[in-house]
């Protein structure tokens, strides 16, 4: 059976009521003597830059790592694919609706070809994000607007489109959308993979390595890549994803991780074996991940070999979940009110500072 029709259990919600699903990380380039003016630009934009992250990682799916400047020759505030965003000294535009709307641009709203294509007569094409606005609005003619730069609603271009916390949670779902429209790509299983060994890849700084699948760091993220079969998968790391060294096709050369760059010796393609397992085939060449000992490499195909058979793990190392049948979980889920600090952690108190928001969270 292929792998694309293979529906996988996510489970987080029971670990943790903030498992976020996207993996979104920032860093603020600071100078090395900051003025006054610095040091209150750059708390500021940590303050929006924060809460931007946590709403991100938490209602998307999405992962990048974006470099953020304080640059005072930038009249409000911009931002490019490539993951760069920069604040300039205005700081009503230091606050996380505009935070978000950058990060929309990071993500390619207005900043690739893939968004610019698929804007046709001033209506949004995509039909993830067409689908995911008629859901939000409830209105069967529901669409998403725009121009080559910008989208509307829930594009945050004004402060004036900010009415409730339920409209950035909305702009994040858009955004989610968007960027599978754009890709065709997709969040498709969150766990671990674990060899006949009975050790998961666990990452290592920038290595993958055979390890304890109780290791945190054993927890990877596949996304199905594409909108036609047969389908290839990114393994993600962190912000790291599974990688080739200098994309060769030489047996038996270790695997490690790297940033994603599409290229295809980031890239897998996922057999079903027997008994729920799968194999994992290298895109840039007919070489299959083994496990070797503590490391994983990329080898010749052998049906006999164990050694490249692998289960996917659900979080919390429940029983493997076999990739050869439909399974569904469902979860009830109620609003509470929980205080969050602009970091986008629970606070053990409901006493409130201005350093404070309140925002609805799910929880089981």
């Amino acid at each position: 059976m292929n792998a694309s029709r293979v529906v996988l259990i996510f489970i987080c919600l029971t670990i943790s009521v903030l498992w976020a699903e996207g993996n979104v990380t920032y860093s603020l380039q600071k100078a090395t003597n900051p003025t006054e003016d610095q040091l209150d630009a750059y708390a500021r934009i940590e303050a929006a830059m924060d809460s931007a992250v946590f709403m991100y990682n938490k209602y998307t799916s999405l992962s990048k790592k974006i470099t953020v400047y304080y640059d005072v020759g930038v009249p409000t505030a911009q931002a490019n694919f490539d993951g760069v965003i920069s604040f300039g000294s205005n700081r009503s535009y230091m606050v996380v609706g505009t935070a978000m709307h950058e990060m929309g641009h990071v993500f390619g709203v207005g900043t690739t070809s893939e968004y610019k294509n698929l804007i046709v007569d001033g209506v949004f094409q995509g039909a993830q994000t067409t689908a995911k606005i008629i859901e939000i609005e409830g209105k069967a003619n529901a669409v998403i607007q725009g121009d080559g730069t910008h989208f509307w609603p829930y594009g945050l271009n004004y402060a004036s489109e900010i009415k409730s916390e339920q409209d950035l949670i909305y702009h994040c779902w858009i955004i989610d959308a968007m960027y599978k429209d754009f890709f065709k790509e997709e969040l498709f299983f969150t766990g671990k993979l674990k060899s006949d060994q009975g050790l998961c890849m666990v990452r290592s700084d920038h290595s993958l390595l055979l390890g304890d699948c109780e290791d945190p760091l054993a927890i990877v993220k596949l996304y199905r890549l594409g909108d036609k079969t047969p389908y290839t998968y990114r393994l993600e790391f962190g912000e790291l994803v599974l990688d080739v060294p200098n994309e060769t096709t030489a047996p038996n050369t270790e695997v490690g991780l790297y940033r994603w760059n599409g290229k295809n010796h980031q890239r897998v393609l996922i057999d079903s074996t027997a008994g729920g397992r799968v194999t994992l085939k290298m895109n840039h060449g007919n070489l299959y991940l083994e496990a070797q000992n503590n490391r994983i490499v990329q080898a010749l195909p052998s049906a006999s070999n164990a050694n490249q058979k692998w289960s996917f793990l659900s979080l919390g190392d429940e029983p493997s979940v076999s990739i050869l049948r439909h399974k569904g979980v469902k979860f009830s889920q109620n609003k509470r009110q929980f205080h969050v600090d602009l970091k986008g952690r629970v606070l053990p108190s409901q006493k409130r500072s201005r350093f404070q928001k309140r925002i609805t969270i799910d929880s089981p």
